[in-house]
């Protein structure tokens, strides 16, 4: 393990204490005071000396690791790239971003202090995150060096999940949810394909974590919960062991667990326990194939369209209960969550499951452990009792509802469903499914619809007949004229039973007028053989779809073309797109409001193309057509790979980096001195130019005064640096301004008056309120080569904005702040440039390209100090963003 320690350093004699003093005295005239900087007069010196400890807190499982045997804490071993911070008790004093670019000996100001150092990311939760973290007190006192010895070790708890052998032939699947208070979800280890540790972050005095088990036996569709009823306090440093296994209670889960050599049982349960209540949502009834308030009409045995009441209480359900009323009489009212009520409700041929498969109902109470389910309601209204007079009719009218097990009164809304029910005699028409009010020329059923007619006088088919506005089709002899002109179907399963079907495909057969609507009316006529009739009438209105195709010139970029329009009626995924005669390969349609995007590609820059829509393919459903051109594919950039640079030359004319030697010291402006800073400019010459940066921002204070020719008073943000390929940008933010000072010793700041990011942009006449260079083209996206450092969370911004020939901005695309990440090695980053529908998709006449080196304007995101007494080139540095190989896209 490596150890750095800072050393002390001595003054060997009084005379060179006493000319120490007077060289800071006469540097200090010249660069900064301390007293200016907000530096003590009084203080002392602090050496660190920092190790680090992977062992856990109990000295168990973890107690033996060393790098040679574990790479899981292997690089926490290493403390170079620890990083540090000293802070008080109001705010950070000096941090390093590495200890081993700290110093080996900081000077601070009397007083009291606490420095911490760490490695890794501290979150909530997450796998594979070690946090390794220390810290400690310690006091500064005048002319007193302080040595510190210190010692990082884990930060966070480190939890695994496993099973016995004898558990993992019950149950196939399982996973464990963990919860504590620095969580803002639950964090899931899903353990059938999980084997990474997983890291939770935990305070200092421990955190309350609270546990659930997922458990599920092979063919099981649903987990079983167990919770954990008393939270499990972790702490930092633990080594924590989820042991799961069998046990004779609770769906026969048990779970130990193991924090680092201590093994204790925690007590499980199915029922949830206290602490883990949280505000729940109202308990929930949903109705399935009906809606809440039908009618229904059939007969005893006839009822056939699977009505299905959803239930929802993640509290758990208290009571669920079904209400029964037959006409004026007394209702039947019984809970299923009661033995007594579940007895009545399976008599009346009622069940429930826990998922919407019949198949797995139940008539077993439905008790508090249950958090959704599904009552079934078919078999029960068949079973329901018929009238015996052939003209009489019953109404049933069926109620439910439910309460919550939370004990905080959550109660369900009500359904009620009512069905009337016919004397078996009478002739009977069964719907199964419906059809819709109204839809689109060419819209199709989402399901078949079914219509039964039952008459057990026998069917008269002479009578029986669909007529559909006015006119009529028997169900007999005009089967193939109503399938082949309307694609319904009808059959006779018997004298008894005839079947009519509106397919799938019905309703993409009925067509409408050239604008507007059209209603058809469709009316079942059932007739027995003893004179008795039923009828059944439908209307559905059809409209003719709506639509504009609003592709003009603006919408063609160099190889594609933006497709858009509205559409006021009808579905815009049944719009076919015609591209010089040939239906186009579109692979998707997005539609906001009523306005749809679709995006042909593919194209030939500088090329004609003939284009128009038509709805469902059918031509008296088209668009006019319009003829568009394709933009030139314009991918220059001047100077793209910036391997063009210059120096603005200075009031003597130098175009050097800087002077060599700060000549001039203490002469006139009349007899300027040589500068130690440069403006730098990406260009040459007039065929290179297009970049601009603010360098002439951040130099403007550079003169010929005492001190204005040093760097840190004014320098350039953006500078000529070693590239992927070559040259490179390096834009920086920087300090700079009249008045700036260094500090007396290296490794602390002076005073700082500005700081700038610096800003690299494609135009190079900043004065043209337009802004911008002249495109012929709209690039779709943008590419760049880059490297990024940053101090704190400063984040970088590529941008690209472009005008119309009037001056409107037509796009202003930035890179989102997710993308802009930092890196110490080159990578390729691609900026999409985003054209508005709603803008007008016009052409663009000018572009700028814009980077910039941050958003912080704060002297504490600075990374770089000039040196103690700098008087030359000493400069103030902070996020630092490295810009080359940019490219135009065009796709």
């Amino acid at each position: 393990m490596r150890e750095m320690e800072m050393t002390k350093r001595h003054s060997s004699a009084r005379t060179m204490v006493l000319f120490a003093c007077i060289s800071v005295l006469i540097i200090g005239l010249f660069a900064c005071d301390d007293r200016k900087d907000g530096s003590s007069a009084h203080s002392g010196k602090l050496r660190l000396s920092l190790t680090a400890d992977t062992t856990s807190l109990k000295k168990g499982v973890n107690s033996n690791l060393t790098k040679a045997v574990s790479d899981e804490f292997q690089k926490f071993l290493t403390v170079e790239d620890y990083q540090i911070r000293i802070v008080t008790d109001k705010d950070t004093v000096k941090s390093y971003d590495r200890f081993d670019k700290m110093p080996s000996e900081i000077e601070l100001p009397e007083g009291a202090y606490t420095i911490v150092a760490s490695k890794g990311n501290d979150l909530p939760a997450a796998f594979e995150n070690p946090y390794f973290e220390g810290s400690t007190a310690f006091t500064v006192k005048d002319g007193m060096s302080t040595r510190l010895d210190m010692t990082c070790t884990l930060g966070n708890a480190r939890v695994t999940v496993e099973s016995t052998d004898d558990f993992n032939k019950v149950y196939t699947d399982y996973n464990v949810d963990l919860k504590t208070a620095l969580m803002d979800t639950v964090f899931r280890i899903k353990k059938k394909d999980e084997v990474r540790p997983a890291y939770l972050q935990v305070v200092t005095e421990g955190t309350d974590t609270n546990i659930t088990v997922y458990v599920k036996k092979a063919g099981d569709t649903d987990s079983t919960a167990v919770h954990v009823q008393t939270p499990l306090k972790l702490e930092r440093r633990q080594n924590v062991r989820l042991i799961l296994k069998l046990s004779d209670g609770n769906q026969g889960v048990g779970l130990d667990v193991m924090l680092d050599d201590e093994l204790t049982y925690l007590p499980v349960d199915t029922k949830i326990p206290e602490y883990m209540y949280k505000p729940m949502g109202d308990a929930e009834l949903r109705p399935i194939h009906f809606e809440d308030g039908d009618e229904k009409e059939t007969r005893p045995g006839s009822y056939d369209s699977n009505a299905i009441v959803h239930f929802n209480m993640q509290g758990g359900v208290s009571s669920l209960v079904i209400k029964i009323t037959k006409d004026n009489e007394d209702p039947d009212i019984f809970d299923i969550t009661t033995t007594e009520g579940a007895a009545v409700a399976a008599a009346k041929n009622f069940k429930w499951s826990k998922t919407d498969d019949p198949e797995k109902a139940v008539t077993d109470p439905v008790t508090e452990k249950w958090m959704e389910g599904y009552i079934f309601l078919g078999t029960a209204i068949n079973s329901l009792e018929a009238p015996l007079a052939v003209d009489e009719t019953y109404l049933y009218k069926f109620e439910f509802s439910g309460k919550d097990a939370t004990g905080k009164e959550h109660e369900s809304n009500n359904l009620t469903y009512n069905i009337i029910m016919q004397n078996a005699s009478a002739p009977i028409i069964i719907e199964k499914g419906s059809l819709p009010l109204s839809i689109v020329e060419g819209d199709e059923l989402s399901d078949e619809v079914e219509y039964v007619l039952e008459a057990s006088g026998l069917i008269d088919k002479d009578v029986t007949s669909l007529t559909i506005n006015e006119q009529a089709y028997n169900l007999s002899t005009d089967a193939t004229t109503l399938k082949d002109s309307y694609g319904i179907n009808t059959r006779f399963d018997s004298e008894a039973k005839a079947v009519i079907t509106f397919t799938k495909s019905f309703s993409a057969m009925l067509t409408a007028p050239d604008a507007g609507s059209k209603d058809y009316k469709f009316v079942v006529t059932l007739k027995d053989k003893n004179g008795k009739e039923k009828f059944l009438e439908k209307v559905i209105s059809v409209y003719a779809p709506v639509f504009t195709f609003d592709t003009n010139e603006g919408a063609a970029f160099a190889k594609r073309v933006v497709l858009h329009g509205t559409i006021q009626k009808g579905d815009p995924k049944k719009l076919n797109f015609i591209c010089n005669g040939t239906v186009a390969n579109i692979s998707d349609i997005v539609l906001d409001d009523q306005t749809y995007q679709a995006v042909l590609t593919g194209l030939e820059p500088n090329s004609s193309y003939t284009l128009l829509a038509k709805y469902n393919n059918k031509d008296n459903r088209k668009s006019q057509a319009v003829t568009v051109t394709t933009e030139e594919a314009n991918t220059f950039v001047p100077n793209a790979g910036f391997e063009e640079w210059s120096i603005a030359p200075d009031a003597n004319g130098s175009i050097l980096e800087g002077a060599p030697e700060p000549s001039g010291l203490g002469k006139s402006p009349n007899d300027p001195p040589g500068r130690f800073w440069e403006i730098w400019q990406p260009w040459t010459g007039e065929d290179t130019k297009g970049w601009n940066t603010n360098n002439a921002y951040t130099t403007q204070d550079g003169g010929f005064s005492i001190s204005s020719w040093m760097r840190y008073i004014a320098t350039s943000a953006v500078i000529k640096e070693a590239g992927k390929d070559g040259s490179a940008a390096l834009i920086r933010t920087v300090g700079w301004g009249s008045g700036s000072t260094a500090a007396l010793t290296s490794g602390n700041m002076g005073t700082v008056k500005n700081c700038t990011p610096g800003e690299l942009y494609l135009d190079m006449d900043v004065k043209d309120t337009r802004f911008g260079k002249d495109i012929i083209s709209r690039p779709t996206a943008l590419s760049f080569d880059y490297k990024y450092v940053r101090k704190n969370k400063d984040t970088f911004i590529a941008k690209l904005t472009a005008w119309n020939q009037n001056g409107d901005v037509i796009t202003n695309t930035v890179l989102e702040e997710g993308l802009a990440t930092p890196t110490e090695t080159w990578s390729n980053q691609k900026l999409v440039v985003n054209y508005s529908v709603s803008s007008g998709l016009m052409k663009a006449e000018r572009i700028r390209i814009s980077f910039i080196s941050g958003t912080s304007t704060s002297k504490d995101d600075l990374l770089i100090y000039p040196s103690g007494a700098n008087l030359t080139r000493g400069e103030y540095v902070g996020s630092q963003l490295y810009i080359d190989n940019v490219e135009l896209i065009y796709e």
